[in-house]
């Protein structure tokens, strides 16, 4: 089954959803539910594979860098 996703970049560019939380620093599920909000942006080569790409991770280090407590 295919989604009609082409993947802009190879596939070094891109992480799992699992990795790009740790790298970010954020639980797994919460990423997982930004995705699905539509505020982190991600591609589903197939239906049961999340990939963000490293430029949309960078980004959320910093947005996540940016928030003081």
């Amino acid at each position: 089954m295919s989604t009609g996703v082409t993947l802009s970049s190879s596939l070094k560019d891109y992480y799992s959803v699992k990795d790009a939380a740790s790298e970010i620093g954020i639980e797994y599920m919460a990423l997982h539910q930004r995705i699905h909000r539509g505020t982190v942006k991600a591609e589903r080569p197939s239906p049961r594979v999340i990939l963000i790409h490293k430029n949309e991770v960078e980004r959320l280090r910093k947005e996540r860098g940016e928030v003081s407590c």
